[in-house]
C-alpha cells in the first residue's frame, strides 16, 4: 500500500517508524523567521517589519514576550505553522515514509529533495538549513545525529554546535565510527568487527583525557572522589584515575557501534 500524504496534526512530532537512515539523502528545512512571520498575519506588517529589524536573538526574545504576554497568540501562531507544514508536504508530496522529524519550524525528511519553497505569495519560505546529510540517527529521545560522509559534517541536534566543536578528541573518534557505519553492510563480519575493535580500544584507551569530557554535560568532565560524584571544567590534576570515562561512551558511541551490526 502507497504511503500516504504526511499531515501534520502538532508542530512537534516524530517518526516511529524511522530511528535511523543510512547512507541516503537527509535534509531539513526550517520556515525563515517563523514567528515573525506568522505574527505578520495575526498582528500585521508593521510588526512583522519592527521585528525583522531587531538582531536575531533580540528578535527572539521579543516574540517570547509577546508571546508571554498575550493568552491565546501562542496557539494562533501554532496552527499558522501547522497550516504551512501541511501545504508543504501536500504540494511536495511528501509521504509519511519521507518524514523523519519536527521542531517548531523545521521538519528533517528523507529521500525527498522538496521543489515548491515559497508560499503565501513568497512571505513563507522553508529554506535548507545547511546542506544535505547521508545518515540520519536518533538516540535517546532528545538527539539527532545527522551526518554528511562526503563532508564529514556532524550536527547533533539537541547539543549546540560550540559544544560539538570544542570537544574535538571525542568528536574526530566518532566521526570516523559514523563513516564505519555508512560502509559497514559492504564489510565482511570480520573485517567489521577489526575496525569496530580498533575505534573501540582508541576510546577506551585514548591518552588525550579530553576524549571523555561528557559532551551530554556540556563538555564537562565526571570524576568520582571519595564516593562522590563531581563535575569539573578541567581536568583535575592528580585525579585521573578517578575521571569517569564512561558517559560519552554510553550514550553515543555505543549505540552507533551496535547499528554497524544490524540491518539498515
Amino acid at each position: 500500500m502507497p504511503s500516504p500524504i504526511k499531515v501534520f496534526k502538532k508542530c512537534i512530532e516524530k517518526n516511529p517508524a524511522i530511528d535511523y537512515a543510512i547512507s541516503t539523502i537527509v535534509s531539513e528545512y526550517d520556515i525563515k523567521a517563523a514567528h515573525p512571520t506568522a505574527l505578520y498575519f495575526v498582528k500585521g506588517p508593521e510588526v512583522y517589519e519592527k521585528l525583522m529589524a531587531m538582531p536575531k536573538i533580540e528578535r527572539s526574545r521579543e516574540c517570547g514576550l509577546m508571546i508571554g504576554r498575550e493568552p491565546g497568540l501562542h496557539e494562533k501562531l501554532s496552527k499558522l505553522i501547522l497550516k504551512w507544514f501541511n501545504e508543504f508536504c501536500d504540494v511536495n508530496n511528501i509521504k509519511e515514509s519521507n518524514f523523519v522529524s519536527s521542531t517548531r519550524d523545521s521538519i528533517v525528511l528523507v529521500n525527498k529533495k522538496p521543489i515548491k519553497t515559497t508560499f503565501e505569495n513568497g512571505l513563507v519560505e522553508f529554506r535548507s538549513k545547511d546542506s544535505d546529510y547521508t545518515s540520519y540517527i536518533r538516540i535517546q529521545p532528545a538527539y539527532e545525529i545527522l551526518y554528511d560522509g562526503m563532508s564529514n559534517t556532524l550536527r547533533i541536534k539537541g547539543i549546540t554546535k560550540e559544544l560539538v566543536e570544542a570537544n574535538p578528541p571525542f568528536i574526530k573518534l566518532f566521526k570516523q565510527l559514523l563513516a564505519l557505519l555508512e560502509i559497514s553492510k559492504n564489510i565482511p563480519t570480520p573485517e567489521l568487527l577489526r575496525k569496530a575493535s580498533y575505534l573501540r580500544d582508541k576510546y577506551i584507551k585514548a591518552k588525550d583525557l579530553g576524549m571523555y569530557a561528557s559532551l551530554f554535560k556540556g563538555n564537562q568532565f565526571e570524576y568520582f572522589i571519595n564516593g562522590e560524584k563531581i563535575d569539573s571544567g578541567e581536568l583535575i590534576p592528580g585525579q585521573n584515575d578517578s575521571l569517569i570515562r564512561s558517559d560519552n561512551y554510553t550514550r553515543f558511541f555505543l549505540p552507533i557501534l551496535k547499528l554497524c551490526f544490524k540491518p539498515h
